[in-house]
């Protein structure tokens, strides 16, 4: 128990001693991360795309109804955050990047740069397209767009479907997990440089100490 306590104790005065210098190191660290974030990395451009799916409202339906229909046919459209995933949606989407552009990506690639959510407010499913290419993150998320919407036809001749595209570009400056690990970095270095002048002091004294014994 005592052997417990003084280690702890022990890493507590190490910490009082030392905190100034791991604090350089943090903050050192973040800096060094944020700049290698903003300056060292590409950005990537991130386009999106509103989708809407659904009935008109006939003359007979009640307002009651057509509520309830709205509901299910929002349920519908939710399921198709999954279809953007899907190989076939892929592949449709890479055909069409091959037409445009005569590029080919390969099909995991290509899929890593799409993502969906459905709006908090339940109206709508968003398709993002992220890209290091501005005209290939517009391009693409509007190709994605198409062929879902395509498959919801498909599956329903009856669905108006319509996308809004959302202006503007999200630009991104690298990943900020960046930032966290130099700075854990940081901390690290000014670590081992306490540890050293720690250890290195008490060595120093320990050979001044029987140097003295001797004379």
């Amino acid at each position: 128990m005592k052997s417990k306590l003084f280690f702890f104790s022990d890493r507590i005065a190490f910490l009082r001693r030392w905190w100034w210098l791991l604090a350089i190191g943090l903050f050192g660290g973040l800096l060094f991360g944020a700049g290698l974030r903003q300056f060292g990395s590409k950005p990537v451009y991130k386009s999106s795309v509103a989708l809407q799916a659904y009935h008109s409202r006939s003359k007979s339906m009640s307002k009651q109804a057509y509520i309830k229909q709205k509901k299910t046919e929002l349920n519908d459209l939710s399921k198709y955050s999954v279809v953007v995933k899907s190989y076939d949606t892929i592949q449709a989407v890479n055909d069409s990047l091959h037409y445009k552009y005569g590029v080919w990506i390969n099909n995991v690639d290509l899929g890593q740069m799409f993502g969906s959510e459905v709006a908090a407010d339940g109206q709508s499913l968003t398709i993002n397209c992220i890209s290091s290419s501005k005209e290939l993150s517009r391009y693409g998320v509007r190709a994605m767009a198409h062929v879902i919407k395509l498959r919801i036809k498909d599956a329903d001749e009856s669905m108006n479907v319509s996308f809004k595209i959302i202006p503007g570009y999200s630009v991104q400056h690298g990943n900020t997990n960046v930032i966290f690990y130099s700075g854990i970095v940081g901390i690290f270095i000014m670590g081992m440089v306490s540890l050293g002048i720690e250890f290195g002091g008490l060595k120093v004294q320990h050979d001044e100490h029987s140097e003295s014994k001797r004379n």
